[in-house]
């Protein structure tokens, strides 16, 4: 079973910082979900704007086990977007297609880092468009970037207290916009996740909310 437990490291952390660097929090969550045996997240995705898309579903990383299944639409498209994989084999792509290719070696780093910094919506996409998720086979943590996090005022949503690290986007070193990932003050998992992206056409606006994120460490 899947046990959510208490983000010891950020007490740890806010005993030593003062105030604590948000940067700090960004990046221990990054390597929290990279270095978790098991992470269960079922979330529900929208955007509006330049993008138009929604998407409801899991993600599930259990060792080397990886498994995504998201239902919705992406442009007015009925998309229905698998990955499952082994410790050797690869599948990803609309369910009932899937393809089949080798193993990326950073497979869990593209799918956690993407998460956390571009959202899974851009992983969606790339599945959609019938490709495999995004700097799979590595070199995700240089490619896509965070600056400039900040605390933003702290929140309460259904009597939780949530901390907002705010920051800008880089992608390619070029700037592409900015996001708010919302945590649970109590975990330090996220609950929710704002973004907004320029495109030549216009702005998208994400919001991709976790209507759970389990963890077992």
């Amino acid at each position: 079973m899947f046990v959510v437990t208490p983000l010891l490291f950020l007490s740890a952390m806010t005993a030593f910082l003062s105030p604590p660097d948000a940067g700090q929090v960004f990046a221990a969550l990054e390597a929290r979900l990279l270095a978790a045996q098991q992470v269960r997240v079922e979330m529900k995705i929208s955007a509006e704007g330049a993008v138009k898309a929604a998407y409801q579903g899991t993600l599930v990383v259990e060792g080397k086990q990886v498994r995504l299944d998201q239902t919705g639409h992406f442009m007015e498209q009925p998309s229905h977007l698998q990955v499952t994989a082994g410790k050797d084999a690869f599948k990803f792509g609309h369910a009932g297609k899937l393809q089949t290719a080798t193993r990326p070696r950073h497979l869990e780093e593209a799918l956690w880092i993407g998460l956390t910094r571009m959202g899974l919506l851009h992983n969606l996409a790339m599945l959609h468009s019938g490709q495999g998720p995004d700097h799979a086979g590595g070199g995700v943590k240089d490619w896509v970037r965070g600056h400039n996090f900040r605390f933003l005022e702290e929140e309460t949503l259904e009597n939780r207290r949530m901390m907002r690290i705010q920051f800008d986007l880089e992608v390619s070193k070029i700037p592409a916009g900015q996001a708010i990932l919302w945590l649970d003050s109590k975990t330090g998992l996220p609950y929710l996740r704002e973004q907004v992206v320029q495109f030549p056409e216009g702005e998208m606006v994400v919001r991709e909310q976790f209507l759970s994120f389990e963890i077992k460490e």
